[in-house]
């Protein structure tokens, strides 16, 4: 009875071992797969775009530098969110009101920079630029038809304090009728330029300070000109600040376009 009973639960174990599924793999994590299939996508996919020339004709230079700037301006508001959370769960001493208000502060004061850059900009001299620009458009002596052309910093400052819409993309082809803003072109520059290129119709705008703007038709004589001059030294200069048009900027166009009716310079191509 002993051998019957001992041989019959060994026989049942057999049999449920049998039935049980063998399994030729291990649990794997889901979620950190998706996110690899993901970001090799997305490598791939950059990759592709920055071989064909998707960033310009410097593709690859253009993006690092884009890259470079993104992470200048919105890196150091995830750094203090990463710091001040590992902080907070870390240290007990610091998981208080204070702190916590504090961190906010921090970020918010991150945050602003990070949108709103402070270098780079002559506010006085712009706004003084936008009062000039407003007064000549509706004396007419400029235009709608006709277009001014100027740096992306120039463009976006002017644009958000006055709406005024001013062409950072440098044109396939230069128009005569178009102008061009330069700056830093002191007194005696204006004089020569007076002795040199006075026409019946006149070629540039003298505007307050050191300010002017001259049409595409001078800017070409100039660019021609074998004399290094100061002026030319600024046309060359105002000239090589302008984008070259590309297809991010007209992706941003596009998607602009669909989410709202009222493009900013930076989509104006």
């Amino acid at each position: 009875r002993d051998y019957d009973f001992h041989s019959q639960g060994w026989n049942s174990r057999n049999s449920r071992e049998e039935k049980t599924p063998i399994r030729f793999f291990k649990r794997r994590n889901i979620p950190q797969l998706v996110l690899l299939v993901y970001l090799g996508i997305f490598l791939t996919i950059l990759t592709v775009l920055i071989l064909a020339g998707f960033y310009g004709k410097n593709s690859f230079e253009n993006f690092y530098k884009l890259l470079w700037k993104y992470l200048l301006n919105f890196g150091p508001l995830f750094l203090i969110l990463y710091l001040g959370n590992f902080l907070l769960k870390s240290e007990k001493e610091l998981n208080t009101i204070a702190a916590s208000t504090v961190l906010i502060i921090v970020l918010l004061v991150s945050a602003y920079f990070s949108v709103k850059p402070i270098t780079g900009i002559n506010s006085v001299k712009l706004d003084t630029f936008i009062k000039d620009l407003v007064n000549l458009k509706n004396r007419e002596v400029i235009r709608n038809d006709e277009k001014i052309y100027a740096d992306l910093a120039v463009s976006s400052y002017v644009y958000f304090h006055s709406k005024q819409k001013l062409m950072f993309v440098r044109p396939t082809e230069w128009r005569n009728r178009d102008y061009l803003f330069l700056e830093e072109i002191w007194l005696a520059d204006k004089r020569e330029m007076v002795k040199r290129y006075t026409m019946k119709n006149s070629l540039f705008i003298f505007l307050s300070g050191e300010q002017i703007l001259i049409k595409a038709f001078l800017m070409k004589v100039i660019s021609e000109q074998k004399e290094n001059t100061q002026v030319k030294i600024r046309v060359e200069k105002a000239k090589s600040s302008l984008l070259s048009k590309t297809g991010e900027q007209n992706l941003n166009h596009f998607l602009i376009g669909i989410f709202s009716s009222t493009l900013s310079p930076e989509q104006v191509l």
